[in-house]
This record gives C-alpha cells, structure tokens and sequence, in this order.
C-alpha cells in the first residue's frame, strides 16, 4: 500500500510536469483515512472504507467516472463500496479478491 501512496505523489508532483488539475486528496472517515486521485473526468479511490463518508467526496466525484481500487477486502471497505454504488454514479470496482470472500461481500461487489 505505502507504494500505491508514493507512486501517486510521485506521479501528482509538479515536478513530473503532469497536468496540475491533478489531484491527490486524502479523506478523513474516522477510522484510517481514504485517497483518492481527481482530475477533470475520473475519480480514482483507494482503500475507501471507515466510519463515516466524506460528503465532500460526493460532490467532488459525483459526475465523474470512479473507480474504486481495495488492497483487502474487511467489512469496513465492503461498506464503503456498497455507499460508493449508491452515491457515485459510473463506479466500477478495479480490483477482485485473490481469495474467495462471502457471499454477502461478493453481492456488495457485484450490485
């Protein structure tokens, strides 16, 4: 995961001369934190899962296509996905579990 972070900020720096509507934010959901990476169309979400949704994120991502990448699969983030399809439209899950998870977490993945 800490690699996923420095790959991000090392591609968002203004240094790599990538476009600087490129952004990096990092959600406060109580417990942990949630990042995400904005520009103009897209919304790309990393480990979303805690204990409250940031609103902020909605009306930053709501338009835009998301993507949603999980390094594991807890409660915590199977929640977060499940209130991601219902507030962001055009969500699409960009990762799968390498181990087989349960049913309940696979009909959130799959909704």
């Amino acid at each position: 995961m800490a690699l996923v972070i420095f790959l991000i900020l090392l591609i968002a720096s203004p240094a790599t001369g990538i476009d600087p509507r490129l952004r990096f934010a990092i959600w406060n959901v109580g417990q942990g934190a949630a990042a995400t990476l904005i520009d103009d169309k897209t919304c790309l979400h990393i480990d979303m899962g805690g204990e409250t949704f940031p609103k902020k994120l909605i009306i930053e991502c709501s338009a835009k296509n998301n993507f949603l990448y999980l390094t594991h699969f807890d409660w915590d983030h199977m929640n977060f996905a499940a209130r991601a399809q219902a507030q962001l439209k055009n969500i699409c899950l960009g990762t799968t579990p390498a181990k087989k998870i349960s049913r309940r977490k696979a009909l959130i993945l799959h909704a």
